[in-house]
């Protein structure tokens, strides 16, 4: 028993010194100034990119597909929102290729916005590093004692095995968040056409109004459907019962009939 309350009473202590570093929070400007900073390498550092950057071009569409034929197999489009006249692309491209992306952009395309951002998260990184070591160092102790425990020191272990196991999930989801800012920069595209839409060609009208023909088919068809699930539980009532009436007062109106002829024939 006093094993374990002293385990315990060293955790709680411990406690104080992991919650000194906070968990990295997406937007926040984590730029390191301690000392702890100064003895990570180059290629120690954890770096968030972010490119902001303004395209005109005479049309969207084929500057819209131009773009999609940059990207590499394992990058994508994080949201798009592409109008006749403007748009926006928000794009995750690898890291390790974003100067040569952006140089190919800058070089090939008439660019009225420019602007690149970083943002150090090392010192948070390694903190969560520390802190996930930490507290799997700490489990591994506890499943230990476990073993051999009473009942109710059992129970105390359990509850702080439960709070180590919420804490690993959230570092590790951090830890996840920053390394896939860091591997995939964020692209901002902002799109805007030159030339208006008098100006598309007739195969780029008729393209334009099919796809959004289309578009507005499925969008009726899609309306009409929910329409009908949305009644269909009052057909399941209804219809039976209209039918159900019709069919007692046809039995009805047979029965007066017969009851009436019966009554001519004597």
């Amino acid at each position: 028993m006093k094993k374990v309350m002293l385990f315990l009473g060293l955790v709680l202590l411990s406690l104080s010194l992991i919650g000194c570093s906070e968990a990295y929070e997406p937007g926040e400007d984590l730029s390191p100034e301690n000392e702890s900073s100064q003895v990570l390498t180059a290629s120690m550092r954890k770096i968030i990119y972010r490119v902001d950057i303004g395209i005109k071009a005479k049309q969207l569409l084929p500057l819209y597909d131009e773009l999609m034929d940059l990207l590499n197999p394992d990058e994508w489009i994080e949201s798009q929102q592409v109008g006749t006249q403007s748009g926006q692309l928000v794009l995750r491209i690898k890291t390790e290729r974003l100067q040569a992306f952006i140089s190919g952009l800058r070089s090939s395309y008439e660019v009225t916005y420019f602007n690149t951002s970083s943002r150090d998260v090392s010192v948070n990184y390694y903190n969560n590093q520390a802190n996930i070591e930490a507290y799997e160092a700490e489990q591994a102790r506890l499943i230990e004692l476990f073993e051999t425990a009473s009942i109710s020191e059992q129970i105390l272990i359990n509850q702080r095995l439960s709070i180590i196991e919420a804490e690993l999930r959230s570092l590790t989801s951090d830890t996840n968040e920053i390394d896939g800012l860091i591997e995939y920069s964020v692209v901002n595209i902002y799109l805007n056409a030159t030339a208006p839409y008098q100006t598309l060609n007739f195969g780029q009208k008729v393209n334009r109004a099919f796809t959004g023909g289309i578009d507005a088919f499925v969008m009726v068809i899609e309306t009409l459907f929910l329409a009908f699930l949305s009644l269909l539980p009052f057909l399941v009532v209804i219809v039976p019962s209209v039918f159900g009436i019709l069919y007692i007062n046809k039995r009805n109106y047979q029965k007066r009939l017969a009851r009436r002829q019966q009554a001519r024939n004597r």
